[in-house]
């Protein structure tokens, strides 16, 4: 029963008591207690009066243990909302250290602070189970894996992804596949990627640009990748070379 409609139920309770007992005997009573002598009042309020108290009493009872219980399941509550978060880390390759109330959950949630979840194919059922929290970062690694380019930024969580994070460097290997001018801005700020991507850029750099754009990146792309841009060249397409780009790019090579 809620508290609230117990303390109502109580008084009208009362009430009753000292309205059956007033039609019962409506007289007055009086007595001492350790040579106090207490007031004449109604024999129906003496009645009462210890309804009253035992109410008053199992009121503050209920209070007691009703707040013990409140604040035992906000921690419960707290707990659940941290292993989501452990949960939610270890999915986005960022495993990090949660302390918990209950040494139960922690006992098994705390090896989330140094692993990382890789979910298996999209389960449309069983994820949608989960919070929307959850699930979004599900939807987001799921696109990733197809091979799509995801704005991490919009989906809020970019700032907690370090540049070789696995779903950064899939991400930003699949906006290369999609976008390969994006080469070249990898290429000028290159401490911001990994090396993988790097790499990437470096091939999509030779395969789709000119002899002017990636002479800038002449010693970087190096000899093996030079001579896929020569094939380039053998197969006529006009990508600006000339006897002088060769000498250019042969400067930086040792044949």
């Amino acid at each position: 029963m809620k508290i609230g409609l117990y303390i109502v139920s109580s008084i009208l309770f009362i009430i009753a008591v000292a309205v059956a007992t007033y039609l019962i005997n409506p007289g007055s009573y009086s007595f001492d207690i350790l040579d106090i002598h207490l007031p004449k009042i109604p024999v129906a309020v003496w009645v009462a009066l210890p309804v009253a108290l035992l109410a008053i009493f199992s009121v503050i009872h209920m209070a007691f243990y009703g707040a013990k219980v409140f604040f035992a399941n906000k921690k419960w509550r707290s707990d659940a909302n941290k292993l989501e978060e452990g949960i939610y880390w270890s999915l986005i390759k960022e495993p990090t250290t949660i302390t918990y109330y209950h040494p139960e959950i922690e006992k098994s949630a705390s090896l989330l602070s140094f692993s990382t979840i890789e979910p298996k194919e999209e389960q449309s059922e069983q994820s949608s189970r989960l919070s929307s929290k959850l699930k979004d970062v599900l939807n987001v690694i799921y696109k990733i894996r197809k091979g799509e380019y995801v704005d991490l930024k919009k989906e809020k969580f970019a700032k907690h992804l370090s540049p070789d994070n696995e779903i950064v460097i899939e991400n930003e290997i699949n906006r290369l596949n999609h976008d390969p001018k994006y080469a070249l801005k990898i290429l000028d700020f290159k401490d911001r990627y990994d090396e993988r991507v790097i790499n990437l850029a470096l091939d999509k750099l030779v395969e789709t640009q000119d002899f002017y754009t990636i002479k800038k990146y002449g010693k970087e792309i190096g000899k093996e990748r030079f001579f896929k841009l020569l094939q380039r060249v053998e197969k006529g397409e006009d990508i600006g070379f000339s006897k002088d780009m060769l000498r250019s790019f042969l400067e930086f090579y040792t044949l």
